[in-house]
């Protein structure tokens, strides 16, 4: 029997119709986070009325939310609402953010490459969906 709520189980159907590269169930440091987005440092986190809908399961939420960004992580958040009512428009929302962030990292990496060749080292940038890396090659 599976621990998972029914609106992780909708995204996470909708995600992978998608084909997105995430991590169901993974922990980043002390928290169980509901879906991971290694390479682009983003958390979605699905939010069920039961679990986070009083005055104080909000504030924990906000509490956990800064720690993570600290960390260097984004966080978005869904309500069992919005996933219920067209989880699949939440995916497509999802996929949007993944490419822009995508984008803003290889810009920066395109950068970081640009320096390191005018400094005399021949590089090269590989993109993948899981990270992107600048390899020195002399």
């Amino acid at each position: 029997m599976s621990d998972r709520s029914p609106i992780e189980e909708a995204l996470e159907g909708a995600m992978r119709s998608r084909e997105l590269p995430f991590q169901a169930q993974a922990k980043v440091g002390n928290f169980l986070c509901d879906f991971i987005f290694p390479a682009a440092m983003l958390i979605v986190e699905c939010d069920g009325h039961d679990f986070h809908s009083t005055k104080e399961q909000l504030l924990a939420d906000a509490k956990r939310d800064r720690i993570l960004v600290r960390m260097g992580w984004t966080v978005v958040r869904y309500r069992g609402a919005e996933i219920h009512a067209d989880a699949r428009l939440c995916a497509l929302e999802i996929k949007e953010i993944l490419e822009i962030r995508t984008k803003a990292q290889i810009k920066i990496s395109k950068s970081l490459v640009d320096w390191l060749d005018s400094q005399g080292h021949e590089v090269e940038l590989l993109i993948t969906d899981y990270g992107i890396a600048a390899v020195i090659k002399r």
